[in-house]
């Protein structure tokens, strides 16, 4: 699949939500063409602003004369730009990035190469739940324990959750490093820390 189009819901369009589709794709190696242009700003704004800082640059570069008015360009790089962001408000902008993309094998491959690997990088589930136990830690000051051989790094059998006599695919997280005793949830879920370390008191 060289292209996939994202359509966003319309109830989380206004709050940027991105799907996963929009994640699983572009790791597949797939161009998603969306129109969740807050989402997408934001998980690829800084991928979207060095590659087309590279293809103004090549593109102007190439132009028949060598000093160009700044206001050209200007006007160059927004044309580049329009033409080959993959985000579309409508269904002409949308058209236009399909046969654009489809008619230009180079071009789609270097940027969904750079958006693949940001995915890659900073998007994976492993991130998410690193992030996840970080945001549990500060907010629960809880301590989390990490098993090194998480993700089937090592080699062996095993199960999905580790057991066996190898590390398999293994649990991110391991285990909470907190007495039980010293500890209790309210009917909200909030966990509660007695300040002595001991067995906290009764719920009210």
């Amino acid at each position: 699949v060289k292209i996939v189009i994202d359509d966003a819901n319309h109830v989380t369009f206004p709050w940027g939500s991105t799907n996963s589709r929009v994640f699983d794709a572009t790791a597949a190696g797939a161009l998603v063409l969306s129109n969740g242009e807050i989402g997408m700003h934001e998980i690829f704004g800084g991928v979207f602003r060095r590659h087309f800082a590279d293809v103004v640059a090549a593109a102007q570069a190439k132009s028949k004369s060598k000093v160009q008015a700044q206001a050209a360009a200007a006007a160059q790089a927004e044309a580049l730009i329009a033409e080959r962001l993959p985000i579309y408000r409508n269904a002409e902008d949308l058209t236009r990035l399909l046969r654009f993309y489809l008619a230009h094998d180079a071009a789609r491959v270097a940027l969904v190469r750079e958006m693949q690997a940001h995915v890659l990088q900073h998007h994976s589930y492993v991130r998410r739940a690193e992030t996840l136990g970080r945001w549990l830690e500060e907010q629960f000051r809880l301590t989390l324990h990490r098993r090194s051989g998480y993700l089937g790094h090592s080699s062996g059998t095993g199960n999905s959750n580790g057991n066996g006599n190898g590390s398999g695919r293994r649990r991110l997280w391991d285990a909470l490093n907190d007495d039980e005793a010293a500890q209790r949830t309210d009917g909200a879920g909030c966990v509660h820390r007695s300040a002595n370390g001991g067995t906290p008191p009764s719920p009210p």
